[in-house]
């Protein structure tokens, strides 16, 4: 087996929902996540 085979998929949602974080923190939130878990 490969390592790409035994790998998991990952989902994360990242949502704008309601005023306490601006689209400002949740866009970064989405690219870090994005940025860490791809590989």
């Amino acid at each position: 087996m490969t390592a790409a085979s035994t790998a998991r998929q990952r989902h994360v949602i990242c949502m704008k929902w309601g005023t306490k974080y601006g689209p400002e923190y949740v866009n970064r939130l989405y690219a870090m996540v994005r940025r860490h878990l791809s590989g």
